[in-house]
């Protein structure tokens, strides 16, 4: 009897036979220990649930794994209590420890160190299809910019067909680090919009129907960044604006630039804006320690 911690891929392969065939991975648990297992039957897939206790006999145990096929008999059972330090055990069986590195970090360390990478999309390439275990499978190399520092992600599967945008900002986490011909990449699991703070000047701007499209330099840095900020926000830090007619608000905004600004970023998506008075923004560039600082970022009120 075990309980079932964590889920983990779907792997998809070709039997002996030419049949296209596919794996759950997953582990399991009970108060002795945890162990990682497999099954082929994928009728058997309504019963491997997070959390579900099963009574499981009829497996092969399989270099170090407990290996279900079409033979194997799997019952539910009543709800089994884990030991916290053991479900944690089974959690990392799947879903290794991943700490959260920067690009230059994640470089020097060892291959095949599991790693979070964080930072902002420069490079998408299109997707291609490679053969894995006789089986046709889309990936799709990505780079990620770190403090002017990049990496190589490739994405598999699902994740590679992910609707991403340059300049988005992303948290790819549980990355394997890899080396082809003396060049360092990533082999991504998870992946999942980044929130961050990015602070800067406006000197630019465009108006649509729905949303402001600003030019952002980034402190003392040369190169821009592109965001599409909702009308919303923009007429929450300028309260005048609700005056202002929409034909006639890029006139009266290009009227405010240079603009100093603190924009809250999650993926691609502006989620707020505060201005920046010029003095705290000069704090800002010369402060060792950004977090105090931003206490002093304030709304300006017109």
């Amino acid at each position: 009897m075990a309980k079932v911690i964590k889920i983990g891929h779907v792997a998809k392969f070709k039997t002996s036979n030419g049949e296209e065939a596919e794996m759950i991975n997953f582990s399991l648990a009970d108060k002795s220990g945890a162990i990682l297992a497999t099954c082929t039957d994928t009728s058997k897939d309504r019963m491997i649930k997070e959390g579900k206790t099963l009574h499981i006999r009829e497996f092969i145990l399989k270099n170090g794994r407990v290996a279900m096929s079409h033979k194997t008999k799997v019952l539910a059972k009543p709800n089994m209590d884990i030991p916290v330090d053991i479900l944690q055990k089974a959690e990392h069986l799947i879903l290794p420890p991943s700490p959260i590195k920067k690009v230059e970090e994640i470089l020097a360390s060892p291959l095949r160190s599991i790693t979070t990478v964080q930072g902002q999309l420069s490079k998408i390439e299109s997707t291609k299809t490679v053969k894995v275990n006789g089986t046709d499978t889309v990936i799709r190399t990505i780079s990620i910019e770190e403090n002017r520092k990049k990496i190589d992600v490739t994405l598999w599967r699902e994740m590679a067909e992910e609707d991403l945008k340059i300049g988005q900002y992303l948290s790819i986490s549980h990355c394997m680090l890899n080396e082809w011909q003396l060049h360092k990449s990533l082999t991504q699991h998870i992946i999942q919009p980044l929130t961050t703070t990015v602070r800067g000047n406006i000197d630019s701007i465009t108006l649509n129907d729905i949303a402001v499209e600003i030019a952002l330099k980034e402190d003392s840095k040369e190169e821009y960044k592109d965001f599409s900020v909702d009308l919303a926000i923009i007429r929450s830090v300028f309260p005048d604006t609700l005056q202002v007619r929409v034909e006639d608000l890029e006139n009266y905004l290009l009227q405010k630039l240079p603009i100093l600004v603190e924009l809250i970023v999650q993926g691609s998506n502006v989620q707020n804006m505060h201005l920046i008075e010029q003095d705290v923004w000069t704090m800002m560039l010369n402060s060792k320690e950004p977090t105090i600082i931003t206490q002093h970022i304030l709304r300006l009120k017109m």
